[in-house]
């Protein structure tokens, strides 16, 4: 029947535009009739409450898609200028900065020299990296256009081509002309970091349908058929290891790791923070892999094991992911936190969102923090002196570069800029997407001059 159904709306999108205004008024008053059959039917589940529940549902996301001009995600300007807007050369560490975004070209990774030129694109088509997305669920998320997905999370290799993920729908590799290498057919999201092997970790999520109802990881109070399909496809997020050719090497839950060590009462927390809403307890938004001297630092933990970024929780986690156990956490003084990256001396720097009442337009905004796990002292890096510098309120990044800069990524507000160890900004980049609405920049990073092995990028053939 769903199948039928789906059909029978993607028929009735390639005619919407075709509609006059009074066919559009009549066909109107009809849907006004529907929703009101539904409400009732939707009150008492009467049948045929599910069909009604699937149409209602699917043709909301339609017309949302159909209707809308820029990305949802996006944010009105805050920062004046098209382009690098500021540049000393000689303090800026040297490459070029690689981006990943929602650009008015469409979505994008880029990469940009110093003055704000374009080098190389590789162009994010999602219909053509999934001409049959049936793995995208709900399918009411199938995008219909470029303006309704974004990339999270990617690494680009020496021979030019570039892993990355599209948020909740899937990962692939394309090579430097932007062909197809392979893909991962699961909701994996925000971020690809690659081991020594050559394989990635990248945060992924599993249908909470798929699971078996004696697996007992619903938080307290949360039944499973009071969640909806999209709330089902958020709850749990998983720790996926890819090889260097695209197979799914080993899936570990984290959900599972968490009750394990039980952390039923923050799960159960959070959950019931949201007013009602259906949880997503966790919010897995970076993996990165331990390193020697950050295992040194903390009893149990090994090199090899991942670092993990829960934003929900507002906490770090350390995962061994061959026995699937907790060996370490800690929620420091940050909140919703992204990026999390190790030092070469074990510590930890990482993108510190900050609460929304502490937003720009009030008071502090977000900032870089180190932090060190065997001390759990915290500095704040940037803005050092608490004035009023950067917010991302979601997203956000930072990369420490080889002659200690800061390359930070204010997501929404689609900049880019680089601070010296003094707090100097020596680059900055800001980019609109429109006349009204900045350009959403994911994550940048900087790739030295001789990374790539590519003499020629052209890909006229």
């Amino acid at each position: 029947m769903k199948s039928i159904l789906n059909k029978l709306l993607q028929d009735g999108r390639r005619a919407f535009s075709q509609l006059d205004h009074a066919k559009l008024a009549f066909i109107g008053s009809i849907a006004v009739a529907i929703f009101l059959a539904g409400m009732v039917a939707g009150r008492y589940r009467l049948p045929p409450y599910g069909v009604i529940k699937f149409v209602v549902d699917q043709s909301r996301a339609s017309v949302s898609e159909l209707t809308t001009t820029r990305p949802d995600v996006l944010r009105p300007i805050r920062y004046e200028g098209d382009g690098v807007v500021l540049k000393n050369q000689t303090e800026m560490a040297p490459g070029l900065t690689l981006m990943q975004g929602s650009f008015k070209e469409g979505v994008q990774i880029r990469l940009v020299d110093s003055d704000g030129m374009i080098v190389h694109t590789w162009d994010v088509v999602f219909d053509d990296i999934w001409p049959d997305p049936s793995h995208v669920h709900p399918q009411a998320w199938v995008p219909k256009s470029h303006l309704n997905y974004h990339t999270q999370g990617m690494k680009a290799l020496p021979d030019g081509s570039i892993v990355f993920n599209v948020g909740e729908m899937g990962s692939a590799k394309l090579d430097k002309c932007g062909r197809v290498v392979w893909t991962i057919d699961r909701a994996n999201h925000h971020s690809v970091t690659q081991a020594s092997d050559g394989s990635f970790w990248m945060p992924s999520k599993r249908d909470f349908k798929t699971v078996p109802d004696t697996y007992d990881m619903l938080i307290p109070g949360v039944k499973r058929e009071d969640l909806g399909d999209d709330m089902l496809a958020w709850y749990e997020d998983t720790i996926m290891n890819v090889s260097p050719e695209g197979e799914i090497l080993s899936e570990v839950s984290l959900l599972e790791a968490l009750y394990n060590w039980e952390f039923e009462t923050e799960l159960f927390q959070y959950s019931h923070s949201r007013n009602g809403d259906a949880p997503e307890p966790t919010h897995l938004n970076d993996v990165e892999i331990v390193t020697p001297a950050l295992a040194a630092k903390i009893d149990g933990v090994q090199a090899g094991d991942l670092l993990l970024s829960i934003r929900n929780l507002h906490m770090l986690a350390i995962l061994n992911p061959e026995t699937n156990k907790i060996v370490w956490w800690d929620t420091g003084p940050w909140w919703r936190q992204h990026d999390p990256d190790i030092m070469p001396d074990g510590t930890i720097r990482l993108f510190n969102n900050g609460p929304d009442r502490f937003a720009l337009d009030r008071k502090w905004g977000s900032n870089i923090i180190s932090y060190d796990a065997e001390t759990r002292h915290s500095e704040i890096l940037f803005p050092a002196s608490g004035e009023r510098a950067f917010w991302s309120f979601i997203m956000g990044a930072v990369e420490t570069l080889e002659n200690g800069n800061l390359l930070i990524s204010e997501s929404v507000h689609g900049r880019v800029f680089e601070v010296t160890p003094e707090g100097q900004i020596v680059w900055d980049y800001v980019l609109p997407y429109d006349s009204t609405h900045a350009a959403l920049i994911e994550i940048a990073a900087r790739i030295p001059p001789d990374y790539f092995d590519v003499d020629d990028w052209n890909c006229d053939d």
